[in-house]
């Protein structure tokens, strides 16, 4: 089965993945959200458990009224490293 999903992958052709082995679109787009999530969970640890990255991260939890935009108040370093990461 892992080779099925890699085996066009280097040719570029996107016949790889969950398309693949015929997985149904609703079920990939549920797998997507379920990975997705699990990943900024585990990345949003990360910015807790370590000080150099709680240094950035502390900022989006430095506001003391929130609202819609609060959510999104970050470092600017921190913004890179999670576009980089995520």
């Amino acid at each position: 089965m892992f080779g099925d999903l890699l085996k066009d992958f280097p040719l570029g052709t996107g016949n790889w993945g969950l398309v693949t082995i015929g997985v149904p679109f609703w079920l990939q787009v549920v797998i997507f959200f379920v990975l997705i999530d699990f990943q900024r969970y585990w990345f949003h640890r990360l910015d807790h458990s370590f000080i150099f990255l709680w240094r950035f991260h502390k900022i989006h939890h430095g506001i003391s009224k929130f609202n819609v935009i609060s959510s999104q108040r970050a470092h600017p370093n921190h913004r890179i490293g999670n576009t980089i990461c995520h």
